[in-house]
């Protein structure tokens, strides 16, 4: 079982997403649980790994457009979520 960390910005932008309308906090919790017990992530949340100046940082998709960027530490078993939003917002 995975640890979970909030970065700031995250803090910020769940804030943010929150007031989206097509934001289900449900699917939300439902990825972090998923994240958090290392089970194997199913291919519709197109989990992966980002490229360049992130290459530490993993995209999950929570919902169509709204993405959660993290990083996972193996070594102390930790998630750190950085970020929330839509494509356009984060990139």
């Amino acid at each position: 079982m995975y640890a979970i960390e909030f970065s700031r910005g995250f803090a910020k932008d769940f804030r943010r997403i929150r007031q989206n309308p097509h934001f289900r906090e449900s699917d939300f919790g439902h990825v972090v649980t998923i994240l958090q017990s290392s089970e194997n992530i199913p291919a519709k949340y197109k989990n992966h790994r980002l490229h360049g100046n992130l290459q530490n940082v993993w995209d999950i998709h929570v919902q169509n457009d709204i993405v959660l960027l993290y990083e996972k530490d193996e070594t102390v078993r930790l998630i750190a979520l950085l970020r929330i939003g839509t494509h356009s917002e984060l990139f």
